[in-house]
């Protein structure tokens, strides 16, 4: 742990002898390190629940995240929320630039469009603390493939828990005679 936290330190403090036009070197110092193993998506014990529950519900109730990434989305959403009495909570406004944050501005609007259509959420929607966990351990495993570096993509510490993989892995078995909606469908079968 200690020589880890020493080669950060000289990676970071070497960012002055960097040529700044070579980008990819600086994308992958301030990049966050995305994995597959910060969250865990769980299946329902009565999958009738699937019936009547939106990707928003499932997201809220079924996304387990690892306690270190839960404090970096809680401190983000804690920067930009809207105090109410009942909730606290950010708009599809803020929603934005908070999952951008969250990736250390290596995404854009268009990822961020990606993760509202795959939830569909609409433009009125309120996101609480909750949701916002969910849905931003989300856009780590949607854009996993996207940005996973060729010394980290075999390492088990960055895979699919092994008990998610025996679960979704089953997954059309388990829903047969389940009357799912195609969005709630679609979630699940980007997970």
């Amino acid at each position: 742990m200690e020589s880890e936290n020493y080669d950060r330190k000289e990676e970071l403090s070497n960012l002055n002898t960097l040529n700044f036009r070579d980008t990819k070197a600086i994308n992958n110092i301030g990049r966050l390190a995305l994995s597959k193993n910060v969250c865990r998506f769980e299946l329902p014990i009565d999958m009738k629940q699937f019936e009547i529950m939106t990707p928003s519900n499932y997201l809220e109730k079924y996304c387990k995240v690892n306690d270190r990434r839960k404090n970096l989305y809680k401190r983000i959403f804690d920067k930009y929320k809207i105090k109410n009495d009942k909730e606290d909570y950010i708009d599809m406004k803020t929603f934005e630039e908070c999952l951008i944050e969250v990736h250390m501005k290596s995404i854009n609007k268009s990822h961020v469009t990606q993760i509202i259509d795959l939830v569909c959420l609409d433009e009125d929607k309120k996101i609480n603390l909750q949701l916002f966990i969910g849905l931003a351990a989300l856009s780590e495993r949607a854009f996993y493939d996207q940005f996973v570096t060729e010394d980290t993509i075999d390492l088990p510490e960055y895979q699919k828990d092994k008990i998610e993989c025996a679960d979704f892995g089953s997954l059309a078995s388990k829903l047969d005679g389940i009357k799912i909606n195609s969005q709630m469908l679609n979630l699940l079968k980007s997970l």
